[in-house]
């Protein structure tokens, strides 16, 4: 959380990252409470949505500056573009139809205290009938966070390193972009590092 940041608030560039996670833990949304969770293990995510389970799944953050044309469509529109990508990706690699969830929300779900792959909502990926990947996103006027969360535990492949080279060709050829690796130094965004580890951030709500 402290990287995507840190990135969010320095890059002049698009970032796409992606990551996992060396423990069973929950992610909440920004506007969620921390009562909601069971466990000191969990971390508040600065994007909306709803709770996620992380350990197994495949976490990817999309961050676009604001100069970028994804950062001028508003947050549906912008949010069926790259998950459309995604589960074209998911498409080709397990060789299972993945589609985009047509409709809005159930009225019935509060978004306050939802739990992210218990429903789908609009443009979400859809596989085998029922949810597997979902995002959520956080704007300021320098730019776009997208985090994504992928249940890649569903599926019978776990080749998690060719089905990250199969989003990066499947990018490639939509967009129009190439790809050049990069570093970063978590030295520094120590100070970002220590907000998302604070009970001031997690337990603010």
């Amino acid at each position: 959380m402290a990287i995507d940041q840190y990135l969010l608030d320095t890059i002049e560039l698009p970032v796409i990252r992606f990551y996992q996670w060396n423990h069973q833990c929950k992610s909440i949304g920004y506007f969620q409470s921390h009562a909601l969770v069971d466990s000191a293990d969990f971390i508040r995510r600065p994007s909306g949505g709803g709770i996620v389970q992380h350990g197994k799944d495949l976490t990817i953050s999309f961050i676009f500056p604001a100069s970028h044309p994804l950062f001028q469509l508003d947050r549906f529109d912008s949010y069926k573009e790259i998950n459309q990508e995604l589960a074209s990706a998911m498409s080709k690699f397990y060789q299972l139809e993945t589609t985009l969830y047509e409709h809005t929300i159930d009225e019935s779900i509060d978004r306050r205290t939802m739990v992210c792959f218990e429903a789908p909502s609009k443009y979400d990926g859809i596989c085998n009938g029922e949810k597997v990947f979902g995002g959520a996103q956080k704007r300021t006027r320098s730019g776009m966070l997208h985090q994504a969360s992928i249940q890649i535990d569903k599926f019978e492949t776990k080749d998690t390193g060719h089905f990250i080279s199969q989003i990066i060709d499947q990018l490639k050829t939509s967009w129009s972009i190439e790809f050049k690796q990069m570093t970063i130094d978590k030295n520094v965004c120590i100070e970002h590092k220590n907000k998302f580890a604070s009970k001031e951030w997690n337990y603010k709500k």
